[in-house]
This record gives structure tokens, sequence and C-alpha cells, in this order.
């Protein structure tokens, strides 16, 4: 009961970036039923070995983050990028687009709006470096550094334009 307490007491926006987890101390369908309906999911009764954990784990972070996409690694040169022994997270610029479309559309606010809307904006910025870290090929550390810039309470004065150096840092470093 404390799990699901405590995910009531965050808003929103903190709820979809969190992964919660119980661990069993029984494995019954019903205890099992108990733990889905209080977080996202649960760690089996058995100690679980460091050489399987991430085995363990994946199945859990993609039902709850779908939007990760594991593929046969390739290509391992990038250290940034996240490895699942002989597999790998994969981000393309496909799928940094909606956010970007969604970050271009709120860049266009009048500063009222902006104000208003920058934890939102925000968000979407904070997810985008998110997934920036983990792209592959690097040549993305500018885009990465100019959006922790511009984290705080409000916006920067200058967003839109900071916004567009980003933007094209994005597409000039993929």
């Amino acid at each position: 009961a404390a799990v699901a307490e405590m995910r009531s007491r965050l808003l929103p926006d903190q709820e979809r970036n969190i992964l919660t987890l119980i661990r069993s101390a029984n494995d019954s369908a019903n205890d099992v039923a108990i733990y889905n309906s209080r977080a996202h999911g649960y760690l089996p009764k058995a100690p679980i070995k460091a050489d399987t954990v991430l085995e363990v784990l994946a199945p859990l972070w993609l039902a709850r983050f779908p939007r990760f996409e594991v593929m046969e690694g390739e290509d391992k040169k990038n250290p940034r990028q996240a490895a699942f022994d002989e597999t790998e997270v994969v981000i393309t610029m496909n799928d940094l687009m909606g956010c970007i479309d969604d970050i271009d559309l709120l860049s266009q606010l009048d500063e009222k709006a902006l104000r208003e809307k920058w934890s939102i904006v925000w968000e979407k910025m904070h997810a985008l470096k998110g997934d920036l870290l983990i792209m592959p090929g690097g040549g993305l550390d500018d885009a990465i550094s100019m959006i922790t810039s511009l984290r705080g309470p409000k916006p920067p004065a200058n967003f839109p334009q900071a916004w567009q150096s980003i933007r094209s840092s994005i597409f000039s470093g993929c």
C-alpha cells in the first residue's frame, strides 16, 4: 500500500517518468495481482543474480516505456548507449520527430504563454535530452549541453532562438 500511496502523491508528469517495482514476498497469483495493482510490476521472490539483472529488468522497462526499441547490437562504439547483453536500446531520428515537432510549436508561443507552459516545455526538452544521450553515433554533445543550460523555473528570454540552435545541432549531429 505504501508504493501506491507514494505514486498517488506524484504529479502526473513525475509518475510518467518512473518505474515502480515491488519485490515479491510470495509469488502467488493473488499476491502478484496486488503487486501489479500498486506498482508497475514486481520482482520475483527468488534472488536475482548479477549476470541476469538486465534480463529481468528489460521486459519490465520496455513494458513501461514502450517507445524504446531493443535491437540486436551492431555498433557498440558509443559508450553512452545502454546495452542489454548483446542487444542495445536504439533511438532513431524518427523517434525524436514527435518531440521535436511539439517543441517547435511550443517555441512559437508568446512570452506569457511560454511562461505558463514552461513545465511542459521543459519536460519535453528533458525527455529529448534523455533520448539524445542514448542515440547511436554520438555527435550530439552540443545539443545536450544547450538543453541542460535551459533548465530552470522559467524560460530564458531567448528561448525561441536557443531552441533553433538546439534543433540545428541535433540535425547536424545525426
